[in-house]
């Protein structure tokens, strides 16, 4: 699916322009890429299968400042995303009634460990998967309004069977009442910062969870890789096969540390991932009065809360990014309000 929607984005953008940022986002930019470049060049040459997953927020978010799209495209998306997520109910729904899957896959229902309702995979058998898709389509009827969809997705999510799910659905609401009352960029960005770090403390204080007992090994191991090669990353790392399961010495040796910032820090040094963390906080809207009371002021509101779940993500281990397509369908929202007519004029609408 990330390919085929790659490929249907890049189609129908239509036009790839840096006109309209400032000098220091385009700087930003530049130096982003040269440096990723180089440090692929020589240093990860030889490992590319081993580090190109961890260049999906950075490739992306690059992406999110220099795509054009149509407006309509990204209504066209949007509902595109909520028809996805509603088959992927279609699944869940018979799952919960039959406990069983309507392929005939094996459903992931882990009573000894306390779950309520099996883990809910949806039509690629995956919770990790259906929670991606779920909270795509969380982010798609805020675009398009429909509060309907919004509804399913918030009573899937709290009864998908892991605790994964509720917990992106509370970050996914922090975000909406963050971004509805408050416009500041820096106090956005703080918020954030804020709600991934309880997030990301909740790892340690349930840490007799086995899966978090594996993130805080994982998480120690990416601290440790990083002081010992802070500027230019480390290598030498082999690659990670999900197909066998999760285990800490697999997640070691493939220099993974379940944590999107650290991973990049471990693999391409601090320099680098300071400038993406820069730009990051850059993609959060400027608005004024003016731009907040215009018809532009739902396409903010979904932009300032597509960054702030974009934010804990980072933070945290992969809670929802673990299907590219939701990082895809995220970017796609980014460019709500920067349309192809605003690099027709010399008087923009919107600054980024």
């Amino acid at each position: 699916m990330l390919p085929l929607s790659a490929i249907i984005t890049l189609l129908c953008s239509g036009k790839y322009s840096l006109i309209g940022l400032s000098l220091s986002k385009k700087l930003l930019i530049s130096l982003l890429f040269v440096l990723m470049f180089l440090n692929l060049l020589f240093f990860k040459l030889g490992e590319l299968s081993i580090v190109l997953p961890f260049l999906v927020y950075p490739a992306a978010l690059l992406l999110a400042s220099v795509l054009v799209l149509d407006r309509e495209f990204i209504l066209g998306m949007a509902n595109l995303i909520c028809f996805i997520f509603l088959i992927d109910c279609f699944f869940n729904v018979y799952t919960l009634l039959t406990l069983s899957d309507l392929f005939g896959r094996p459903v992931d229902f882990r009573i000894n460990q306390g779950d309520i309702f099996p883990r809910l995979g949806g039509i690629y058998a995956s919770s990790f998967v259906s929670t991606g898709i779920s909270m795509s389509a969380f982010l798609a009827s805020l675009v398009n309004k429909n509060r309907l969809i919004t509804f399913l997705v918030i009573c899937f999510m709290i009864v998908t069977g892991s605790l994964r799910s509720p917990v992106l659905l509370l970050v996914a609401l922090c975000g909406v009442i963050v971004s509805y009352f408050i416009k500041g960029r820096f106090k956005i960005f703080f918020l954030a910062v804020m709600c991934g770090l309880c997030v990301f403390a909740g790892i340690f204080l349930l840490s007799d969870i086995t899966s978090n007992a594996t993130r805080i090994g994982a998480l120690t191991f990416g601290a440790t890789e990083i002081f010992a090669s802070p500027i230019f990353g480390n290598s030498g790392y082999t690659p990670f096969d999900y197909k066998t399961g999760v285990t800490l010495e697999k997640l070691i040796d493939s220099g993974n540390a379940e944590q999107q910032l650290m991973n990049i820090g471990i693999h391409f040094g601090v320099p680098l991932l300071l400038i993406f963390m820069i730009l990051i906080y850059s993609l959060i809207p400027k608005i004024n009065n003016k731009l907040s009371h215009s018809s532009n002021s739902n396409d903010l509101f979904v932009k300032r809360v597509c960054i702030f779940i974009i934010i804990v993500d980072l933070m945290v281990t992969h809670l929802f990014s673990f299907f590219p397509f939701t990082v895809f369908s995220l970017i796609i929202m980014l460019r709500l309000g920067v349309s192809k007519e605003k690099y027709k004029s010399n008087q923009p609408t919107l600054y980024l």
